[in-house]
């Protein structure tokens, strides 16, 4: 088998036919896989590069996985017997190794060797574009950066008679320096051309240098054309609009429009020029020039000669104003002394003074009076309309409270807690101190046995025997009636029936070894048969998953995520999934592998629902 790739290509796949060499008829060979007895795998390249590398052969999960080195499976037993998958290793395509490799499979029982050869080589004949080669574009033609062809299309070179055509219009070209250009025109001839153009044609342009020149067909300086600067200055008949700026010096012989004029600000009246200066703040900097009236009045102070339509003011003693005077109570005695009547405004120290004045003496009014309920006059007036000793509450002492004997330091000195007790002997009542105290013979407690009167030995056996044979269901025999050594052996035995289920021999039957043997047997069998075994896998293991917001209902439906420690080993993935049997209860297949120790924690979790942990303790 040939095949030919591109020396360096990674991830390369190839289809061999695998021959079966006890067929007389080449039919292929079927049921090989990555692992087959005897299967092997090597590759050699051509030249000094010849040593023989073994491949090492891998699983692929179906034939349209992924690539991976080594990959080897076969594509279909029934429709295409004996062709197989290999996944080239990347080492075995590598460049400067050779110009080509071989492998070869061989090995397997009934496989014919298989040998491939592939060329390597130095382009790509699976790239349509440009085969695999740095040195050409990767891009079609007609594409920008693609290979120039001949055409009109993008990226293309349009040519005549061998010849390169020109574009009418060609963006971005540099033509080289032009030496000779034939009828090439001179600047004096440009200028003669511009200056000797005819205003019957280039004029008429709107607002053109030409039409702007020319107005209105007449030529420039002459009557209605523009005005030209010079003595050859035509007579400017009338200007309409405004002048917007004259330079130099206007001589106007007659003006003969000398109203219809008006100012666009208004002057400020004299009212206001006069409010101005007299409110001009002397913080500004009007008042800040030196030798200015302004500067003379705020520094100096103005000094006012005459004063008219004065003030009179009233007489003030000349020491109120200093501290002798202030000091002398003049001042303090003229504010107190001064009139109520003339200082009773709302809100100031006089008016609130009168209000309290004519409040009148408050231990004078009459309560509760017009008090209303809630208000201290109410209450007061209300409650204490009498002395206080007459509202004090009257009660009687108990009969016979004197006799107490409270003495001074508020303690009874005398208390009779009881009078004669009454005790029964019998029916009749017996008094006396000595029949009250506890201890004394026959002192009320009847409910003992006079202590004259003794229980005898007999009694008390009898009454121990009694209460054995309650505990024992008549199986324990009186104390005074001894047990015979066959009788204790019978109940023994009875015992070990009952444990047994008749499993056990009596007491006094000896049990062959054979029977023991097999008794002991038959409960390593249960013990077994309850067991979890170590490396051995176990179906169908039940576990149940409580809703997370009780902790006890049941949760199904859920995902389970199933892993196991070995050991104290970190956790991992168990190697089946859990599956659900209803009403909370799931069930997973151990496998060997999860089992694979002496201890075993398992751990089963799904959103909503708490996570079961289970430890097992395996057998070996």
């Amino acid at each position: 088998m040939k095949l030919s790739i591109k020396a360096g290509a990674t991830s390369q796949s190839c289809n061999v036919f695998i021959q079966d060499s006890s067929s007389t008829t080449g039919a292929g060979l079927s049921g090989l896989a990555y692992n087959t007895a005897g299967l092997a795998a090597y590759y050699s390249f051509s030249g000094a590069n010849a040593t023989a590398t073994a491949i090492t052969l891998a699983t692929l999960a179906t034939v349209t996985t992924a690539w991976s080195s080594g990959g080897f499976i076969e594509i279909d037993a029934t429709h295409m017997k004996g062709w197989y998958r290999l996944d080239i290793p990347d080492a075995a395509l590598a460049t400067s190794k050779g110009r080509s490799v071989s492998i070869h499979l061989y090995g397997a029982t009934n496989m014919a060797p298989c040998p491939i050869e592939i060329e390597l080589t130095g382009w790509d004949n699976q790239d349509a574009v440009h085969g695999g080669m740095s040195a050409l574009p990767n891009t079609a033609c007609t594409t920008n950066a693609s290979l120039l062809t001949s055409g009109t299309g993008t990226d293309q070179v349009s040519v005549s008679s061998g010849k390169v055509l020109l574009q009418a219009t060609q963006t971005g070209v540099t033509i080289p320096t032009v030496t000779t250009v034939t009828n090439q025109l001179t600047a004096a001839a440009i200028a003669t051309g511009v200056w000797q153009d005819a205003t019957s044609g280039d004029f008429t342009v709107s607002s053109s240098i030409g039409k702007s020149l020319y107005t209105s067909g007449n030529a420039p300086g002459a009557a209605s054309g523009i005005a030209l600067v010079g003595s050859n200055m035509g007579t400017v008949s009338s200007v309409t609009g405004a002048v917007g700026s004259v330079t130099a010096g206007v001589t106007v012989t007659t003006n003969n429009d000398k109203t219809g004029y008006s100012l666009t600000v208004t002057p400020p009246t004299a009212a206001t020029i006069a409010t101005t200066v007299w409110e001009d703040l002397t913080a500004g900097g009007d008042f800040g020039t030196n030798g200015s009236i302004g500067k003379l009045i705020v520094t100096t102070g103005l000094t006012v000669a005459t004063v008219t339509n004065a003030v009179t003011l009233p007489s003030i003693p000349n020491n109120w104003i200093t501290a002798a005077g202030i000091a002398s109570g003049a001042l303090v005695a003229a504010v107190w002394d001064g009139s109520i009547s003339g200082h009773t405004t709302g809100g100031t120290f006089g008016g609130a003074l009168n209000a309290a004045g004519s409040a009148g003496d408050p231990w004078a009014t009459t309560i509760p009076g017009s008090y209303t309920a809630g208000q201290a006059g109410y209450i007061v007036g209300t409650n204490l309309n009498a002395t206080i000793t007459s509202r004090m509450a009257t009660f009687s002492l108990p009969t016979n409270f004197a006799a107490l004997g409270i003495t001074a330091g508020g303690k009874i000195s005398e208390v009779v807690l009881c009078d004669t007790l009454t005790t029964y002997t019998g029916d009749t009542p017996q008094t006396g101190d000595s029949y009250a105290r506890i201890g004394a013979t026959g002192s009320g407690l009847t409910s003992l046995a006079p202590a004259a009167t003794a229980i005898s030995t007999a009694q008390w056996t009898n009454t121990r025997a009694g209460y054995l044979d309650n505990l024992s269901a008549g199986a324990v025999a009186l104390a005074s009636t001894a047990l015979s050594t066959a009788q204790w052996t019978n109940t023994r035995a009875g015992y070990l029936d009952n444990l047994s289920g008749g499993a056990v021999a009596l007491a006094a039957t000896a049990l062959s070894t054979a029977n023991w043997t097999n008794a002991r047997a038959g409960y390593l069998d249960t013990l077994n048969a309850l067991a979890v075994m170590k490396n051995t896998a176990l179906n169908a293991f039940p576990f149940y998953m409580a809703l997370a917001s009780d902790h006890y209902s049941p949760a199904t439906g859920l995902t389970i995520t199933a892993t196991r420690s070995i050991d104290g080993g970190a956790f991992a993935a168990c190697a089946n999934t859990a599956s659900e049997t209803g009403n909370g209860w799931y069930l997973i297949d151990l496998a060997a592998s999860d089992l694979n120790g002496a201890t075993i924690a398992l751990s089963f979790a799904a959103a909503t629902a708490d996570a079961t942990l289970i430890t097992i303790l395996t057998q070996p």
